[in-house]
């Protein structure tokens, strides 16, 4: 099968465990089939790293524009009314050699993995099927952001969040099957576009890299506390258990060693340390070397609002976890079978308590959860859902779709809002 994938561009790793979603989905649709990765980079970064794309994915299509003159057709173009992501993304260079390299050897589907580059899509044949991976929503990013600043940079944000989502609902509409990284982005999809059905791929974890981390020796029993510490609710979470659930704990077992196990330790955490008695070894790169310490993992942070990484990063390890409602949303667990849920400060320290206390339990627990994350949450298994989606998809269809009046001249009020599409 001939596919077109219309990528951000997609960087080296470094790092297999660090790769990013669309690197992943790439290899593994190379593996099967004939693939055209095509991107739009700028100029500054290009040093070496085409040539070893093409290196590895053979096909390689792009196009170069220099910051400047993209950022500035951007901000032109957004005058208009039109989403400043989809001008800056635009290439008439890219979009004239996909349509060359369409007449000449047809593709059999699309697979767009940003909705910036969905108007490349809907210039080629109507009749092509599309796929969208829309992840976690562009739209959402900006509408974050908006939250986070204040007048006028609020307002920006915020209109390009509307911008974006209008976009998003068009190429949605438009593609044979539209996909999401979460439940939580298929929901905010969902909420534009109750008419088109969306299925949930998340992001994989590498278990190769995390289960085969032999466990270190340690003659105590070492508690090791997950997840990502990135703002005032996650540290404001970690007080509260320290000061609950740790208390409770240590009254059973008075030895019982915490362990904070983030890559990053903002400065109000390192405070609880003092407070608390926890220790904050991060941040650190390689996260395997505090998990490899532990003999349970706990998670009472909030999750980010997609997979919550850190819990399958520790079930790969082979870690049994206690978790909040809270923690674990978004993983699809079952409670009591993959991993113990508790909400309640005491019932969360008697799950702590009864595992550190039995070898048997906390084996058996630690096996269910990691064959489930391996089931679930893996690499190996994402990319496999994924190229079935695809494969399924290419026997499809497209509705046909103006480019012109969904992805150029949305024109939007000043709060964001959808007026009419300019002629």
């Amino acid at each position: 099968m001939n596919i077109l994938m219309l990528a951000h561009w997609l960087p080296m790793p470094g790092r297999p465990q660090e790769t990013r979603r669309e690197y992943r989905f790439a290899r593994r649709l190379l593996k099967d089939h004939r693939l055209t990765l095509a991107f739009v980079a700028e100029e500054q970064d290009l040093a070496g790293r085409v040539s070893a794309l093409r290196d590895e994915f053979g096909d390689v299509e792009f196009a170069m524009l220099p910051r400047g003159w993209a950022t500035l057709a951007a901000a032109a173009r957004a005058v208009t009314g039109e989403s400043g992501s989809i001008a800056y993304f635009r290439s008439e260079a890219l979009r004239a050699r996909l349509a060359q390299r369409q007449s000449a050897s047809p593709y059999d589907v699309v697979y767009v993995s940003s909705s910036s580059m969905m108007p490349y899509a809907v210039e080629l044949d109507s009749r092509l099927p599309v796929v969208v991976d829309f992840g976690e929503l562009d739209s959402e990013w900006w509408a974050q952001k908006a939250e986070e600043r204040l007048f006028p940079a609020a307002t920006f944000f915020r209109t390009e969040a509307a911008r974006l989502r209008l976009c998003e609902a068009a190429a949605a509409r438009r593609a044979v099957r539209s996909i999401a990284a979460s439940p939580r982005a298929a929901g905010v999809l969902a909420a534009h576009v109750p008419d088109v059905v969306i299925d949930v791929v998340p992001d994989g974890v590498d278990q190769d890299y995390f289960g085969t981390a032999s466990k270190a020796s340690s003659s105590g029993s070492t508690v090791a506390i997950v997840g990502t510490l990135d703002g005032s609710e996650s540290v404001e979470a970690l007080a509260r258990f320290c000061l609950t659930t740790v208390p409770s704990v240590r009254a059973a077992l008075p030895d019982v060693r915490f362990l904070v196990a983030s890559r990053s330790i903002p400065a109000s955490a390192e405070r609880l340390a003092d407070i608390a008695g926890i220790e904050n070894a991060g941040p650190v790169d390689d996260i395997r070397s505090l998990l490899r310490e532990a003999s349970v993992a706990v998670a009472a942070l909030p999750a980010t609002g997609g997979l919550p990484v850190a819990i399958v990063e520790a079930m790969l390890s082979g870690l049994p976890v206690v978790a909040t409602q809270a923690a674990a949303e978004g993983l699809g667990a079952v409670a009591g079978r993959d991993l113990e849920v508790a909400d309640n400060p005491m019932a969360f320290a008697r799950q702590v308590i009864e595992l550190l206390g039995s070898t048997e339990r906390s084996a058996a627990l630690a096996a269910r959860g990691q064959t489930f994350a391996r089931a679930r949450h893996s690499w190996e298994a994402s990319t496999a859902r994924m190229l079935e989606l695809i494969e399924i998809s290419a026997s499809s269809r497209g509705a046909a779709l103006d480019p012109l009046e969904t992805f150029r001249g949305q024109a939007l009020a000043p709060d964001g809002k959808a007026l009419a599409a300019r002629p």
